[in-house]
């Protein structure tokens, strides 16, 4: 990307930008029906004038999740899941309650667990519908009970 990673956010240069993308880093517009279209979002307006719509850090943990295994690796979704200190509970809880995918719910709170991050004392457990039924996620996994979930033995053998 240009500017050292920076990318100058007006319709023609993001374009151009993303055309040229002299690093070579894929780009991908993905949308879903994951979670109500205004909930975790935020707009900002750029210097030139351009309306920029992105998701909060919290919904974004939740598409990311929605998307692993498929096009993010979940080692990879558990490493970045282990980062994230500062989730806000009560927007979580809300996006959580919201969320259409009994998958995402399911490994967010296992991940936010297992990460011991601070969120996860304070969200109510009861509100969030965690579906029935096993979710395999990966062949010859490990097993996790609590949520029903076969994942990478990397993401539930300690060590």
């Amino acid at each position: 990307m240009p500017c050292g990673g920076f990318l100058p956010l007006t319709a023609q240069r993001l374009a151009a930008a993303l055309v040229q993308n002299p690093l070579g880093d894929e780009v991908r517009h993905v949308q879903t029906k994951l979670l109500p279209q205004d909930l975790g979002v935020i707009e900002q307006t750029t210097p030139e004038g351009f309306a920029l719509r992105t998701s909060t850090a919290e919904r974004a943990a939740l598409e990311l999740l929605h998307l692993a295994p498929k096009i993010f690796g979940l080692v990879e979704a558990g490493l970045i899941m282990e980062s994230m200190t500062l989730i806000r509970p009560k927007l979580m809880q809300s996006l959580l309650e919201q969320c259409a995918s009994i998958k995402a719910r399911r490994l967010f709170l296992y991940l936010a667990e297992r990460a011991d991050l601070p969120v996860i004392r304070h969200l109510d457990l009861d509100r969030i519908d965690l579906g029935v039924g096993d979710r395999s996620l990966v062949p010859n996994g490990r097993y996790v009970a609590k949520y029903q979930l076969l994942l990478p033995k990397e993401l539930v053998d300690p060590g």
